[in-house]
């Protein structure tokens, strides 16, 4: 929505709509609104939620209107942040809706009708069907962002307005007086026709039948729902459009594929955008060159199989190191093994450590590890088998039985997981050198992503993507 559209376009001031509605609603609110977000940043930072939400009614006169306990758990959040202008911009809309008495989508249309000729909707330009001057100015406006260009145009014509490479379409157009009463001829509605799907089967360098979005509707998504720097996350992430778009807009993002081609697409999508040879989509609207990287992970096999007795056992596709880091992931320790000590695999604080081994635990061995442990340490033993009595040896040592400890946790044995388990990072080389995008590298060639699919533990993928 544009806030002065009496003034020239150059003065033009752009607001999300729900903003200007909402404002307009508290018109007589703001200042204490304002005031409140100030001495909330000021005085609510470091304190317990408890402690929030008794600050909250202690500072705020319009408590009664605010579920208390909901607003302080979502500015707790908001608190970390270290800059007031960033808090302020994450929660100034949050926090204005929770203030305003209850509103109907009627009262919203009522205030869209009224101020028709200066709601619109960026609208694509098409470079086939919209005129040679208004596609020149599409063109002109995306080299100088955040720019109102106008075209007049003869006999009748309305004016077109374009910004950011999109013409500016007013909802004046769709609204008459009826009856002595402003009337919608066409309705305000979230479906976008005026995104071409023509030429998306190329977009990313990956073709995917009857299953791809173009760049330029998930770009728009985007920008209206989330801010740079924000997560997106894709369960069924197909061809890999949303990651694309999500890094091409710097957005960190988490995707997930089951089918095989989170290899044939998605890899290789990513790779060619970090690279920067993907000048498809929304690339060359951005000035997309390249840049970032991403983290590709391949869901684990399922930990435990039955035997052919219908017991459950260790999947022998887990060597010590992945099942070490599996026990220690599923109990809440951070797996890191010491090089010095064998038992100290992991840790949950400074002195609780885990140990995980297929080996039998005996009485010998713990009084071996009781040697060494010092006074104020404790340590979990997983095994898969240990002689009695070795749990009574000492309070600090605590045995559990794999699998048992872990069934009931998630679920095993299947391709298709609803598990409880999170990813977990082995260790890396600290020598190891950082990733850089071949495309900054003059004498380098970007290659096209090579992809294993010989790997005897990703009978199914799962990719997860983070923007570096």
């Amino acid at each position: 929505m544009i806030l002065n559209r009496e003034h020239p376009e150059t003065e033009w001031v752009f607001v999300p709509l729900k903003k200007a509605f909402l404002e307009f609603l508290n018109s007589d609110r703001l200042p204490m609104v304002n005031q409140f977000l100030k001495d909330i940043f000021d005085k609510g930072k470091n304190v317990s939620r408890a402690n929030l939400q008794n600050l909250i009614v202690k500072i705020f006169p319009l408590q009664l209107l605010l579920n208390i306990k909901q607003v302080a758990n979502y500015l707790f959040t908001k608190l970390k942040e270290p800059d007031f202008d960033i808090f302020y911009d994450k929660v100034y809309l949050y926090f204005l809706d929770k203030c305003s008495y209850n509103y109907s989508e009627k009262d919203l249309d009522n205030f869209v009708f009224e101020n028709s000729n200066c709601v619109f909707r960026a609208t694509e330009i098409s470079d086939e069907g919209a005129g040679k001057e208004t596609v020149e100015l599409k063109y002109t406006s995306i080299k100088q962002p955040d720019t109102v260009f106008k075209l007049e145009r003869e006999n009748g014509l309305d004016t077109v307005y374009v910004v950011d490479g999109k013409q500016i379409s007013f909802y004046s157009k769709n609204v008459n007086l009826v009856e002595n009463k402003l009337t919608a001829t066409k309705l305000l509605t979230n479906i976008w026709a005026d995104i071409s799907w023509e030429g998306i089967a190329s977009e990313g360098g990956v073709k995917f039948k009857k299953g791809k979005k173009p760049e330029r509707l998930i770009e728009r998504c985007f920008e209206l729902a989330t801010n740079e720097g924000d997560f997106v996350l894709d369960s069924f992430l197909g061809s890999g459009t949303t990651a694309a778009v999500a890094h091409k807009m710097n957005r960190k993002y988490i995707g997930i594929e089951l089918g095989e081609h989170c290899n044939t697409h998605c890899h290789p999508r990513l790779k060619s955008v970090c690279d920067g040879t993907d000048q498809g989509g929304i690339s060359k609207m951005l000035e997309w060159k390249g840049g970032g990287g991403f983290k590709f992970y391949n869901l684990a096999p399922s930990l435990l199989n039955k035997d052919k007795y219908n017991q459950w056992v260790i999947n022998p596709n887990y060597n010590a190191q992945l099942l070490a880091a599996t026990m220690a992931r599923q109990e809440g320790f951070t797996y890191n093994p010491n090089e010095e000590v064998i038992w100290k695999q992991g840790y949950a604080t400074e002195n609780h450590f885990i140990f995980t081994t297929t080996n039998t635990i005996t009485p010998d061995i713990i009084e071996q590890i009781l040697s060494e442990l010092k006074p104020e340490e404790s340590l979990r033993i997983c095994c898969v088998a240990f002689l009695e009595g070795c749990n009574d040896i000492s309070s600090r040592i605590e045995i559990k039985k794999i699998p048992d400890m872990i069934l009931g946790k998630c679920e095993f044995g299947k391709e298709d997981y609803c598990t409880e388990s999170n990813i977990i990072n082995m260790p890396t080389d600290p020598n190891e050198p950082a990733f850089v995008p071949s495309y900054v590298k003059s004498d380098v060639k970007p290659e096209p992503a090579r992809i294993k699919k010989d790997s005897p533990i990703t009978k199914r993928s799962c990719g997860r993507y983070g923007q570096a």
